[in-house]
């Protein structure tokens, strides 16, 4: 059956590891839209980069997407992403959109994750193992971010900032890790500390 394609990517600043790139993404997902025999427009790619997939908050490429899901004739028959990681880490909000395009005649296809579908049997066996996809990924998410909040504490237990802009009146410089510490690809672990700006130190001294 001939269907017009939409494609969805995305990745968050922390996932930028080569593994999932949007150039990854949407290189698969090509692919498997030609297999298909599906057709797309360039102008149904939808990327959003360095968005966190734990809301649709910010993610304006997949806010416009589904804006156009609404149309009385959308201008595509099924959606292609990925991964369900990619389409969101928020269980509910990732059930509640996917019903919503699936309620509008819209399919939503995982590349890397095939799963059976149809109405008997093996579609409910697909939906099941979807939903164990979507509560894996809302997990991981919860607890990248408990080992970034962790990572920052220990820095900030040290003496050094944990991010963010510094105060008025200072400004960030790089400092390396006391004990020469070395990341995963070799190079020197540094921290951000603040120094005095000259320039705003007298406006400071004068309040």
């Amino acid at each position: 059956e001939f269907m017009k394609a939409a494609l969805y990517a995305r990745y968050s600043s922390h996932e930028q590891d080569g593994g999932e790139s949007i150039d990854f993404q949407l290189e698969r997902c090509k692919s498997y839209i030609a297999e298909q025999g599906w057709s797309i427009e360039d102008s149904m790619l939808f990327i959003d980069q360095a968005r966190s997939g734990t809301s649709t908050y910010r993610r304006e490429d997949f806010n416009r997407m589904i804006a156009l899901s609404k149309q009385t004739r959308p201008p595509f028959d099924v959606i292609v992403v990925w991964s369900t990681s990619r389409f969101g880490r928020n269980m509910e909000e990732s059930a509640f959109n996917k019903a919503f395009l699936r309620r509008q005649g819209i399919d939503v296809k995982f590349v890397s994750q095939p799963l059976p579908d149809g109405e008997g049997v093996m579609g409910h066996v697909g939906k099941l193992i979807e939903s164990v996809f979507e509560w894996t990924d809302e997990l991981q998410s919860i607890q990248t971010g408990q080992y970034a909040f962790e990572g920052q504490r220990q820095v900030t237990q040290t003496g050094y900032s944990g991010g963010g802009r510094p105060p008025y009146g200072y400004v960030r410089a790089e400092v390396p890790d006391p004990g020469g510490k070395i990341d995963k690809d070799g190079k020197q672990v540094t921290y951000v500390t603040f120094e005095m700006d000259e320039d705003k130190a007298e406006v400071v001294r004068r309040i």
